[in-house]
């Protein structure tokens, strides 16, 4: 089953609701003015393979039970007010392909575990407020096609073994 809301004028909050869909594979709401948390209901979606909800006006913390959904390929959560740290927990997730981030209010450092998602190939956390270093880890990304760490406040040193990755765009 898929919900493709996408591009319309909705607005209010995402319905707790959402997470009695238990076939929903695919739920794209982006470019909405949608607001409010993310609803943790969601985690209850144990088919949803695509969770796209960027472009609205969502608030609050990425909830770290997004990891308790087994099938999760796509996490699209960019340009929005989300705020907080990025979960470790999303790196254990064996299937995410997809982390979009990209233009929110996220703090705290890139974790090392970042390296652990071998099937990640677009890593997008593009003007947030990031900070700490590079992990020296980032040449084990094997994986990564885009990598966009830009317009953050990241400091320390370029990690020597970021000439091993083989991403299209850096």
């Amino acid at each position: 089953m898929k919900i493709d809301l996408r591009e319309n004028r909705l607005s209010g909050q995402i319905p707790d609701e959402i997470g009695d869909c238990s076939s929903l594979k695919s739920l794209d709401l982006s470019f909405n003015q949608i607001r409010g948390d993310i609803p943790f209901s969601i985690s209850k979606l144990k088919q949803l393979e695509n969770l796209i909800l960027r472009n609205n006006q969502l608030i609050g913390p990425i909830p770290s039970t997004l990891s308790q959904i087994p099938n999760l390929k796509i996490i699209d959560l960019a340009q929005n007010n989300i705020s907080g740290e990025i979960p470790r927990l999303i790196y254990w997730n064996e299937v995410l392909q997809y982390l979009g981030l990209r233009g929110n209010n996220l703090v705290g450092s890139l974790s090392p575990d970042m390296c652990q998602l071998t099937g990640l190939w677009y890593f997008d956390v593009r003007n947030n407020s990031l900070t700490g270093s590079i992990p020296e880890n980032i040449g084990n990304c094997t994986g990564f096609q885009v990598l966009d760490l830009s317009y953050n406040q990241l400091t320390g040193e370029i990690p020597y073994n970021i000439g091993f990755l083989q991403v299209a765009t850096l």
